[in-house]
């Protein structure tokens, strides 16, 4: 049986390897499905840091996705030459045609990350780090 709870901050979350509903986000001006997660381990509470970072980012969405699609587009500009030998197609200018965004995640520091399946990387994807600094590399270097 899957547990829920009703957060304050969050709404209705579902425990799956950690606090977790569905939303939808606006990048590169095309809305994805994503899932909102709360690092929680053993069906823990969601953490007063991740509730904070969570009401930081609802508040300055269309600011925080403007940053990632920002991040991306610089990565993949200063990596191009890289990332050809894995797509050769991977354009700066049609990135939604080669990122996918998966999950925010909240990790119990606060830390907000946005997770992408991207073409030049299937195993890792790439990870936006948005608060409290930003960030961008493999997810590896943040999960």
């Amino acid at each position: 049986m899957e547990k829920k709870c009703q957060d304050a901050v969050f709404g209705t979350m579902t425990y799956k390897h950690g606090w977790r509903k569905k939303e939808t986000l606006t990048l590169f001006e095309k809305e994805w499905p994503v899932t909102i997660s709360a690092a929680a381990y053993r069906e823990e509470p969601i953490t007063q840091e991740e509730k904070s970072s969570y009401q930081n980012f609802v508040e300055h969405t269309t600011k925080l996705m403007k940053i990632a699609e920002q991040q991306l587009k610089e990565y993949v500009c200063e990596n191009l030459v890289e990332l050809k030998e894995y797509d050769p197609n991977i354009d700066a200018e049609s990135l939604e045609n080669y990122v996918t965004p998966k999950t925010l995640l909240f990790q119990q520091d606060g830390t907000t990350l946005l997770l992408l399946e991207c073409t030049w990387d299937d195993e890792n994807g790439i990870a936006v780090k948005l608060l409290p600094e930003i960030a961008i590399g493999a997810q590896d270097l943040f999960l």
